[in-house]
């Protein structure tokens, strides 16, 4: 990894490097541009918590942000601080160190947090799987997948992690920095270059290509094959949509991997001429659907790609939705594209072709995602890093996401009775026929499910009769105009 800070590498040195997300290096005095477009405002969000080299943010349903440092650290949001909840054991040499974290998508039941990582005696990657108390304590750490040793000098490993709406594991692994006859991306033996899919415990999913007939479990587990270093895996929790960010040598690429062609190679599939881009192949490789060209604007590698969904619980003005935001290292923009996938792809430094410059000056980061408040969240990575997050201030129709307020506030141990909440941002609800409430013990276990009493902006739990201590995590789920819908709170049982 480069040092912190700017660089006066040359444009051949630059280009060089490019291949690299940690490696990527600024150049010394880029102008100052536009800014954000009107209304829309970017803030410090808990401006007292600062990350050292910040590599990810994610978001738990139960409320819980988590952020992982690239030393190994994990720290939790509290209030406006971050506090260290627990760590991994590894090395930051080259590319290396501590690369994704990823919150289980039910983590009130759930509390699972995924880390992709490097092992400290720089050989290989895991992925580790911690489990949270609701103190947020970790009760269990296990590994759940390990890949590969390394064959080359620790670049273009991957590290891309999302879970799809059909609750599996996606995660990027990249070729190593292999080419020639030595590159793996189109090997179906290697998993090196490929995008894996296993299910939460690790293990190949079903329906993988593969799945029934690989040759052993690192086979059965390929889900796309053909890239180079798939720094970033992004699923919309409405859409369904697989979308991947492959870091480039002469362009970045973003791929949709919803349903791939398994038969075809992505663009970095070498075996059948592939390379940047887009190419002529005779209809034997997969394009991608939007790409840059590294350098051409100080772009290196992209590093956060954002699927807006126009149906996202948000605030936002329509001309922003139904859009993918598009982040780079170096390039410090944030873009961004249609979300319909167009007839050919999209080269974003084109004009005429829907492409907005969103955000042009950004900070420096290596992550970007959506939060459940439907704003747009990344860490700056520096050593004394903020989360910022980007919001709209102006007079649209705000859609928020529903919550529970407590209008029971404590219980105690061994008493039956009833928990009632608040409900808060939610439109029809009171038609529903489906509403259930779910309240977890602070290990994770139901403790009480059932159909919801709710009348009145009401939600009644009746009888219940918590066997536990500690903090409970509520759930209600129901439908909504034939979407699902679900709204948290929470309730302390005292001793």
């Amino acid at each position: 990894m480069a040092p912190i800070g700017n660089s006066q590498a040359s444009q051949r040195t630059l280009r060089a490097l490019a291949g690299s997300v940690f490696a990527a290096v600024l150049l010394a005095g880029i102008p100052a541009r536009a800014q954000l477009p009107k209304d829309f405002v970017e803030k410090a969000f808990a401006p007292n918590a600062t990350f050292a080299e910040a590599t990810s943010i994610t978001f738990a349903d139960d409320g819980r942000i988590f952020v992982g440092e690239r030393g190994g650290r994990i720290k939790l949001i509290q209030g406006d601080k971050a506090v260290q909840v627990c760590s991994t054991l590894t090395t930051i040499e080259r590319e290396q160190g501590l690369l994704k974290i990823l919150a289980h998508p039910n983590f009130a039941a759930k509390p699972w947090l995924y880390a992709y990582h490097m092992s400290k005696d720089y050989k290989r990657h895991y992925i580790v799987r911690f489990k949270f108390d609701a103190n947020s304590a970790v009760t269990s750490l296990d590994t759940v997948v390990t890949l590969p040793d390394l064959e080359n000098i620790g670049r273009h490993n991957g590290s891309g992690m999302a879970f799809g709406k059909d609750g599996f594991l996606y995660v990027g692994r990249g070729n190593d920095e292999l080419g020639g006859g030595n590159n793996p991306a189109a090997n179906w033996a290697s998993v090196k270059g490929k995008i894996l899919r296993f299910t939460e415990e690790g293990k190949p999913a079903p329906g993988n290509p593969h799945y029934a007939t690989g040759a052993n479990d690192g086979e059965k587990s390929i889900w796309a094959r053909g890239f180079r270093n798939p720094w970033t895996l992004t699923a919309d929790p409405i859409s369904g949509r697989i979308f991947e960010g492959d870091v480039g040598d002469g362009t970045e690429e973003l791929n949709e991997l919803t349903a791939p062609d398994a038969g075809k190679d992505y663009w970095y599939g070498y075996g059948v001429g592939g390379g940047d881009g887009v190419g002529a192949a005779g209809g034997k490789a997969i394009d991608p659907i939007y790409f840059h060209g590294t350098g051409a604007k100080g772009e290196c590698a992209i590093v956060g790609e954002v699927p807006y969904n126009s149906a996202a619980k948000s605030n936002w003005p329509a001309e922003y939705r139904n859009r993918l935001y598009v982040a780079d290292y170096c390039g410090l923009s944030i873009r961004s594209v249609p979300l319909d996938k167009p007839a050919a792809p999209v080269n974003v430094q084109n004009d005429g072709n829907g492409t907005l410059e969103f955000y042009p000056n950004s900070k420096k980061k290596v992550g970007l995602t959506l939060g459940p408040d439907g704003n747009l969240y990344y860490v700056e990575y520096v050593n004394a890093g903020k989360i910022y997050q980007i919001s709209y201030t102006g007079a649209a129709p705000v859609n928020t996401a529903p919550s529970l307020a407590p209008r029971t506030f404590s219980m105690r141990m061994g008493k039956a009775g009833t928990v009632e909440f608040a409900i808060s941002a939610v439109t029809g609800l009171g038609a529903a026929t489906d509403a259930r409430l779910s309240i977890m013990e602070p290990n994770g276990k139901v403790r009480f499910q059932g159909n919801a009493d709710v009348s009145g902006g009401s939600v009644l739990a009746q009888g219940f009769h918590p066997a536990a201590a500690g903090l409970h995590i509520c759930l209600l789920t129901w439908s909504e105009r034939g979407e699902a819908r679900q709204a948290f709170g929470r309730l302390m049982v005292l001793p």
